[in-house]
């Protein structure tokens, strides 16, 4: 449920994921897709969004800016004129989603109600994840629902692979939303005909291939289309791959036998399936600890050292304020030049020292403010 006294909700993704399907299912559910707006930032659209935020906040639509932190600088003035917004309607949310970024407005995050969205972990959470954003359209056709079981399969395998980095590939890939849709595209146009050739080709040399330059990364992912996509796999025949015993369902009641494959699938991913030895889960582990040790450490000494607090900042230093306010108005002189005083200054330089390091630590403080303040 959204928060109600909030409007802007900051959406932090993992590198892979996309929020935008669910989201926008989300606004359907809630304002109806006509009083949904979704913008893509970069690329000079900054002056449009600005008008559509207004707008948005006057006529209570739902506003999604995806990409937050490929704009970093212009996210303070985003900040400046939600801050200028008023009369807003009570059904207007703003939607931003970015990867974890230190320049980012502060003032942005810290009024917004943040959402870590992450990538699930997992065949099983993300086979599940794929098969709930395609939705019914899933089941529209016996044999293309098999393809695109298999291309949910393969972009979990290759996904999760990432899960054992310097072991699993070489390079961190993130693959994501974009290539699965990709993916489904030439499914669509090749599966009536069975042309595995150009699945296979497609998915090896420009969707996911094209993201590899190591040669041995795509020999492993070469292995992984070739073993897939494949008749013997769609006709259940053979089992998926990598040593599993799981089969494509029967041509029949499609949706309730893949979630009966689905729910008997592990929480937790053997090694074996990705074809790797079992010693990488001690190294990943170990890595893994290390991080969060490190992490938590950064995390203590952050803490320590971040005490600053703004409103006490302000109490601590409003009487000061008030004594400078009334010093100046019984001494003007003090906030103006002149010139007699400044070429004064030269002469009486070491006297003055003399007098600051001989007085107490607040009549040389005072000393020091009505220097600087001839001189400006």
């Amino acid at each position: 449920k959204l928060h109600k006294e909030v409007h802007t909700f900051l959406l932090i993704t993992t590198p892979g994921t996309d929020p935008s399907n669910e989201l926008k299912d989300l606004a359907e559910e809630e304002v109806g897709l006509q009083r949904f707006q979704c913008v893509s930032l970069g690329g000079g659209t900054q002056d449009r969004t600005i008008t559509l935020l207004h707008q948005a906040a006057h006529e209570g639509w739902w506003l999604c800016l995806e990409n937050l932190h490929l704009v970093t600088d212009w996210s303070v003035i985003l900040e400046r004129e939600i801050n200028h917004i008023r009369d807003i309607h009570p059904q207007f949310s703003l939607w931003l989603t970015t990867e974890p970024s230190e320049n980012i407005s502060s003032d942005l995050v810290r009024n917004s109600l943040k959402v870590i969205y992450e990538s699930p972990t997992g065949i099983k959470f993300n086979i599940q994840r794929t098969l709930t954003q395609w939705g019914n359209d899933f089941d529209r056709d016996e044999i293309r629902s098999h393809f695109l079981f298999l291309l949910a399969w393969f972009h979990a395998l290759v996904h999760e692979r990432n899960n054992f980095f310097r072991q699993g590939w070489t390079e961190h890939y993130n693959f994501g939303a974009a290539d699965i849709l990709a993916g489904s595209f030439v499914i669509e146009s090749c599966y009536q005909k069975k042309n595995w050739e150009a699945i296979r080709g497609l998915l090896i040399d420009s969707i996911y291939g094209g993201r590899m330059d190591n040669t041995y990364d795509r020999k492993i992912l070469e292995v992984y289309v070739q073993e897939i996509f494949c008749s013997d796999v769609l006709d259940g025949q053979a089992n998926l791959p990598m040593n599993t015993n799981i089969k494509v369902p029967e041509k029949k009641n499609q949706s309730q036998l893949y979630k009966k494959l689905l729910s008997n699938l592990p929480n937790i991913d053997k090694l074996q399936i990705y074809g790797l030895p079992k010693n990488v889960g001690r190294y990943v582990s170990s890595a893994a600890s290390t991080s969060f040790v490190k992490k938590l450490m950064g995390l203590e000494n952050s803490c320590r050292t971040a005490k600053f607090d703004l409103q006490t900042m302000k109490r601590a230093l409003s009487s000061m304020v008030e004594s400078w306010k009334e010093l100046k108005n019984n001494f003007p002189k003090l906030t103006t030049r002149d010139s007699n005083q400044i070429q004064k200054k030269s002469s009486d330089r070491l006297e003055f020292e003399d007098e600051m390091n001989s007085g107490s630590i607040v009549d040389s403080c005072v000393k020091l403010e009505a220097e600087y303040g001839w001189r400006t």
